[in-house]
């Protein structure tokens, strides 16, 4: 209520009729889906349904794995370039993903990174952002410090493999949740891209979706699992859509211009896609076997690049690029490239990765 009343209230929006009634009617869809969910599930599911179906033609919010904007930035957007960048060496890149485990008994096979085996879904429950009850999830992420982040920065006993995937895995199609208010602000200028419909298009569609965003990203400071209700109803909605998982932020960021470094990449398993124990969806990806992360390991120091991340975003010694400062185990603050998390991603993907 409060986001819809401050865009009412900003003089570059409040002319926009359209606008305005297209973000009211999302925000009172997403208020009629909470209060329903606990009466009637399938209803609820219906809300969300409604909104998603206003967007789900846009590939800025639902296309490939490989070319969302979460992964490659706006590579595959050609509208959207600007003539200072090669955006062919994005296309052109592997993609790098990431996913983690907390054990204390050394991990050692590539199975053992994998999502949890249906023989054991009597077990998952609604306790996580983006997950239903009995369904389990693939979870990865563009580095190995988002994956940290997202484990409750374990000090120790922290696991990590690498997952490439294929031209398949990068075709896979996934709804893309990354927006944050300083895309908004700095998509559509009026003075400079008054003839740049689509950019305008884009910016409005964002503004509209952005409630979406709000009610999948809120955290409470304590317990309630309240919060994880719309991503869980977001997730029983894709398959409606033929879409086979979603690319969000990180809710553990430190800052918004962390962006690339912190995305998350959620990819649910359903029953009737099952081989053996285990969703087809991860015989799309190339896997490396489980790795102890050890800080200030010089073995990672050695390793030459290879992540996405590192060689697409890393500029080195130039502290004004497209690259983040993180604040390391040690509570240093440094730009992400010249971090053991940097170093240990191009170590992950230095390794010998295969198919299960």
């Amino acid at each position: 209520d409060r986001y819809y009343e401050k865009l009412g209230m900003n003089i570059a929006f409040s002319e926009d009729a359209e606008l305005l009634k297209e973000t009211q009617d999302n925000t009172e869809l997403i208020k009629k889906a909470l209060n329903l969910y606990h009466k009637d599930r399938d209803k609820a599911i219906k809300q969300i349904e409604i909104i998603l179906k206003k967007y789900i033609d846009d590939q800025f919010f639902v296309t490939e794995l490989g070319k969302c904007y979460g992964m490659r930035s706006i590579a595959y957007y050609d509208e959207l370039h600007d003539s200072t960048t090669n955006y062919e060496k994005f296309k052109e890149h592997p993609l790098t993903l990431y996913r983690a485990r907390i054990s204390k008994h050394k991990l050692c096979k590539r199975e053992d990174m994998l999502h949890r085996p249906f023989k054991k879904n009597e077990k998952i429950c609604a306790k996580q952002r983006f997950i239903c009850e009995g369904m389990p999830a693939l979870y990865l992420a563009t580095t190995s410090y988002a994956c940290w982040l997202e484990l409750g920065k374990p000090e120790n006993d922290f696991y990590v493999s690498s997952f490439i995937p294929d031209n398949r895995g990068e075709r896979l199609k996934v709804l893309n949740m990354i927006v944050t208010p300083e895309m908004i602000n700095g998509f559509y200028n009026p003075a400079w891209d008054k003839e740049d419909l689509r950019r305008k298009e884009i910016q409005n569609k964002m503004l509209s979706f952005f409630p979406l965003v709000i009610a999948t990203s809120f955290k409470y400071s304590v317990g309630n699992k309240e919060e994880y209700i719309i991503p869980e109803l977001v997730m029983r909605c894709l398959r409606r859509f033929n879409i086979d998982g979603i690319v969000y932020l990180s809710k553990n960021l430190e800052h918004d211009i962390q962006l690339h470094s912190v995305v998350n990449v959620v990819l649910p398993i359903y029953k009737d896609q099952l081989q053996d124990e285990y969703g087809k969806i991860t015989r799309l990806f190339r896997i490396s076997k489980p790795e102890l992360f050890m800080p200030q390991s010089k073995k990672y120091e050695k390793a030459k690049n290879g992540s996405f991340f590192s060689d697409i975003f890393h500029e080195k010694k130039q502290q004004y690029s497209y690259e983040p400062t993180i604040t390391t185990i040690e509570g240093q603050k440094m730009i992400y490239g010249e971090t053991d998390f940097c170093h240990f991603d191009n170590y992950l993907c230095e390794l010998n990765q295969a198919y299960i």
